[in-house]
């Protein structure tokens, strides 16, 4: 091999370990489940009919694949995954009326949409949902299921979808994962740590749906964002390292895999090796 050659293939493999030895918490086991606790939140500005039209639609996006095209969460992740990940959405405020139809019980918040937007952490917003659903005897009845699988001491995973219109990312909305283990906040008793903030604009645009929530969901797992944020007038500032080939990168309702590399990481797949 050509010495230009070498110092080529070891760039990449630096970048690469670069890379993976960032992760923080890549889980590389087999047959996981995982428990994805969901809180619809509106607040005391919000419409009052602000949900009643979206049960359909949020049903569809975590739980029901209406075709190939349009993966619900749950299956995407039995897909992506071989059937190594299953994940059960619990929703404690969906109700179902006499006709069968889905519906919505926000909690609304005491206080207005700006008071927990322009928050510079979570905090407020999950310290408020937390009392609000843990002085709801009729919500805490309803998280009788199984909600910390890999028996960790925290709930799997906690999502706030709140109500709100698409936003920009200094918005304190915009999706995103973080850790909320420091907040001490507990819900019937089970401590919250893994979270999600989704604001409802996003997740029913076109660019939002289970390819959102799958991106945010999967960064509880370890694996990092691999878009780039940049200033849009940088030179080449919207070119991306791998852009639609990687739901890390890219989400829309169309929702694609993670890259292999990242699904054997997880220990969803494996690559066999290239000996000739």
């Amino acid at each position: 091999m050509k010495r230009k050659q070498i110092g080529i293939v070891l760039v990449v493999l630096m970048f690469w370990m670069s890379f993976w030895t960032s992760y923080q918490n890549v889980h590389a086991e087999t047959n996981q489940n995982y428990a994805n606790l969901i809180f619809f939140i509106s607040f005391s500005d919000t419409d009052l009919a602000y949900w009643d039209e979206e049960a359909a639609d949020i049903d569809r996006i975590y739980n029901t694949t209406e075709t190939y095209t349009a993966l619900s969460v749950a299956d995407y992740f039995e897909l992506a995954s071989c059937g190594k990940l299953q994940l059960t959405n619990i929703m404690p405020q969906f109700i179902t009326d006499s006709s069968g139809n889905l519906g919505i019980v926000p909690i609304t918040l005491p206080n207005t949409t700006d008071y927990y937007e322009s928050a510079t952490d979570d905090y407020a917003l999950l310290r408020d949902v937390v009392g609000c659903v843990n002085a709801s005897d009729e919500l805490v009845s309803q998280l009788t299921g199984e909600l910390d699988y890999n028996r960790d001491g925290y709930i799997d995973n906690v999502t706030f979808v709140v109500a709100s219109p698409m936003v920009d990312r200094d918005s304190q909305f915009f999706s995103h994962k973080a850790s909320g283990a420091g907040y001490g906040l507990a819900i019937g008793g089970k401590t919250l740590n893994v979270y999600n903030v989704m604001n409802y604009g996003t997740l029913s645009n076109a660019t939002g749906g289970a390819g959102l929530v799958a991106h945010e969901f999967i960064h509880g797992l370890g694996p990092l964002d691999t878009y780039r944020v940049c200033n849009d007038m940088a030179a080449g500032c919207g070119e991306g390292p791998v852009g639609c080939w990687d739901v890390m990168a890219e989400t829309c309702a169309f929702v694609q895999y993670p890259l292999a590399y990242t699904r054997k990481e997880l220990g969803w797949i494996t690559i066999p090796e290239v000996t000739e």
